[in-house]
């Protein structure tokens, strides 16, 4: 009878299609950035699963057991994955010394005696800066007054500061959006926007732009150049408007999201003007919903309302003619909006004093008003 042969085990590795890191990170995708970035799919494994914690490392452990070791009642210094990480990389290695394990009596001392070679960065930048304010006499009047101003040059705009810390920044108000530059309209892909994510068939048709498109340039827009275009990837539709300020819009309209007319339509075809008095300087289009900015700051909306995006002070899920957005304000002045954006089932606008305002559905906190 032959002799048996013992079977090999092999470690199971994960797939490249299983998850190994938060967020639904594939083995796949770590081997991708760990190959972007020129390490191991460990490191970067490791680092992505730290999702930045802070965690007690191998350079604090053994600086906690030799202090233990020596008698200290204090912990060890703590850090965290990334930190590590780098410093054993060679990265930043001289920002942070790694703590001594051969003088454990000493390290009291050395500490109180020495500005620049602390643990903590952050702790070392303060203590640099109190040294400095001890070594500085009082300015005295006269050294104020030779001093030359650095004050800015002063602005015809009031200045607005923000509130943070390390770094002010001075905003000019009111706020204004550059003019783009005007050019021709091109589009490719189908204008059959009933079938747009939702059907395969093939694209064969002559209404079917196979590359982009010059679109209705005379017999529509008659020569004129467009100075804006909103569009989405949320939206089958779109809006454009002119160096005139005329609005058209074109695509799916089953919310009657491209606002022509008083009711809805499987598709608009072809770009068509809007017929809403006043000179529009801005727009923007959500999954079935669509927002107007006017040159005087008004701001009109028009289409899907299930989750109240067009701002209009209404629960009607379907808004087939333009109404003027409504804000929730205490002020009694008139509100000028400069720009729009929407996302899908949400919109948001900005004022000429830098103000945001935002309605729509706010699931997952996309409002930013805290609701």
């Amino acid at each position: 009878m032959p002799a048996t042969r013992k079977r090999r085990t092999r470690t199971k590795s994960p797939t490249n299609a299983e998850i190994v890191a938060p967020g639904g990170g594939t083995q796949s995708d770590v081997n991708k950035l760990a190959k972007h970035l020129g390490l191991s799919g460990n490191a970067v494994s490791s680092i992505l699963n730290c999702e930045g914690n802070g965690v007690a490392s191998r350079i604090s452990r053994s600086s906690t057991n030799n202090e233990e070791g020596a008698g200290n009642a204090g912990a060890g210094a703590t850090s965290s994955a990334w930190a590590d990480f780098m410093n054993e990389e060679g990265f930043g290695a001289g920002d942070a010394p790694t703590p001594s394990t051969t003088a454990p009596a000493a390290t009291s001392t050395a500490t109180s005696t020495s500005n620049n070679t602390t643990t903590d960065e952050k702790d070392s930048n303060k203590k640099l800066k109190t040294n400095e304010n001890e070594q500085q006499p009082k300015a005295t009047s006269t050294n104020t007054e030779s001093k030359k101003s650095t004050s800015p040059p002063p602005s015809s705009k009031p200045t607005i500061k923000s509130s943070a810390v390390d770094e002010q920044r001075d905003y000019q108000l009111p706020i204004t959006v550059p003019t783009p530059t005007p050019g021709i309209l091109a589009q490719s892909g189908t204008l059959d926007s009933t079938t747009i994510g939702r059907t395969k068939r093939t694209l064969s048709e002559t209404y079917d732009l196979q590359e982009p498109t010059i679109l209705a340039y005379k017999s529509i827009f008659n020569q004129s150049k467009i100075a804006i275009i909103a569009t989405s990837s949320t939206s089958a539709h779109s809006i454009a408007i002119t160096t005139d300020g005329v609005a058209y819009a074109w695509g799916r309209n089953e919310m009657g999201q491209c606002g022509i007319g008083s009711g809805t339509s499987a598709c608009v075809p072809l770009p068509t003007k809007i017929e809403l008095e006043g000179k529009f300087v801005g727009a923007a289009v959500g999954k079935n919903h669509s927002v107007l900015v006017e040159e005087d700051g008004s701001v009109w909306a028009v289409g899907g309302n299930k989750y109240g995006q067009c701002g209009v002070n209404t629960k009607i899920e379907a808004i087939l003619k333009w109404k003027k957005c409504v804000f929730d304000t205490d002020s009694s002045e008139e509100i000028e909006i400069v720009q729009a954006s929407c996302g899908e089932n949400f919109t948001v606008v900005l004022s000429s004093e830098g103000y945001m305002y935002s309605a729509g559905l706010s699931e997952f906190g996309q409002l930013g008003n805290g609701e």
